[in-house]
């Protein structure tokens, strides 16, 4: 009996590949991932060259819908939401957000229907003055980076924000509204 015993208490753990997820380590702990997409309501894929319609909302104003897949992060996040006309390199919306994370799986989290509000005021030209005329058909590139680390949780020493940062562009064609064709 006293063998066994002893047998039990010296059997040492077999060694663990370092490569491997730990399942003690969290998923903040990780490096994050972003994935941009699309939806108002749910994630859709958006890849580069899709379409993307420049809904002419109720008030008058366009915006473009988009989607955040992020992976390894706490589950409320501050995103950046930017919109660039390739041919011009002019910023067309440019949006903050802080926003909690729906369940999107083991590690990951998504938040569909983001609002990318466009402002065509730089790339007006006479009688040009709407994202239709000017934006139709154009090249569009949308960049996102969200970070799950807060200036405040940074100054208290609860993570550090320069590593938590995750980022991610895509590129679109702007496709109009039916109600602009």
């Amino acid at each position: 009996m006293f063998l066994f015993w002893l047998m039990a208490c010296t059997e040492s753990e077999k060694p663990q590949d370092p490569t491997a997820p730990s399942e003690s380590v969290s998923c903040a702990d990780r490096t994050p991932s972003l994935t941009i997409g699309t939806g108002e309501f749910e994630w859709q894929d958006l890849a580069d060259g899709d379409s993307l319609v420049m809904v002419h909302g109720p008030q008058g104003g366009w915006h473009l819908l988009g989607s955040i897949l992020l992976q390894n992060t706490a589950d409320i996040v501050e995103v950046e939401f930017l919109v660039t006309d390739i041919a011009s390199n002019v910023v067309i919306s440019s949006n903050f957000y802080r926003i909690k994370l729906l369940d999107g799986g083991e590690c990951a989290g998504v938040y569909p229907g983001m609002y990318g509000y466009i402002n065509v005021t730089p790339l007006q030209d006479g009688e040009l003055d709407t994202p239709p005329e000017l934006l139709g058909g154009n090249l569009l590139r949308i960049d996102m980076r969200a970070n799950d680390c807060s200036e405040t949780d940074d100054l208290y020493g609860e993570c550090q924000r320069s590593q938590r940062w995750a980022s991610s562009s895509v590129e679109i064609i702007a496709e109009l509204d039916p109600i602009d064709q």
